[in-house]
């Protein structure tokens, strides 16, 4: 039995025609490449080269070990904003009964959703406490608030504000009109 035993990483002069000499055998020519010497990369290298060829618009080249991993692909949470607005409504979310027929705190609730934040005086800090944005500045739909006593923004027009109020004169009296805006503080 004839054992042929190769030495790894051994570079040798080329050799074109080797015959095998087995009696069993036909005597055979056989062409063997010379082995050449292979030098590893490094990281840094490979990076350089992009040796795994990736993609750069789609993938990254790794630090560590230079393959490619996919790119995250952003898709932020929504947050939910804790800023509520104005919603017309005709019964809000306050419970039915919460506020005295005809009072100004009622109209308002008629008109659009609001807390129960009991009377007109508390409204703006109960507000702000229920994580309605509160301001000065007026919109349609907002709440215009002062000391005792809110109304319903129906329109503005620079810095006038036309409102409709309720129990304006302590007889649950109805009526719009146009007033500076100004004298009030707003809830959204």
């Amino acid at each position: 039995m004839i054992e042929l035993i190769i030495a790894a990483n051994i570079v040798a002069a080329p050799i074109n025609n080797v015959t095998f000499n087995n009696p069993l055998i036909e005597t055979e020519t056989a062409v063997v490449q010379p082995i050449e010497e292979i030098k590893e990369l490094t990281i840094q290298e490979k990076i350089d080269s992009n040796y795994y060829e990736c993609d750069e618009s789609i993938e990254y080249i790794r630090a560590d070990d230079a393959t490619c991993l996919a790119k995250p692909v952003s898709n932020p949470t929504p947050t939910q904003s804790t800023v509520k607005t104005a919603v017309k409504s005709t019964t809000g979310n306050a419970p039915a009964g919460w506020y005295p027929a005809y009072q100004c705190t009622w109209h308002v609730w008629t008109k659009r959703a609001v807390g129960q934040w009991n009377n007109a005086t508390d409204w703006y800090w109960q507000a702000q406490r229920d994580g309605y944005a509160t301001g000065s500045t007026p919109r349609v739909g907002a709440i215009g608030w002062q000391y005792g006593h809110v109304v319903y923004i129906e329109a503005v027009d620079g810095d006038m504000v036309y409102i409709s109020e309720r129990n304006y004169d302590n007889a649950g009296s109805y009526r719009e009109t146009w007033k500076p805006a100004s004298e009030y503080k707003y809830i959204y």
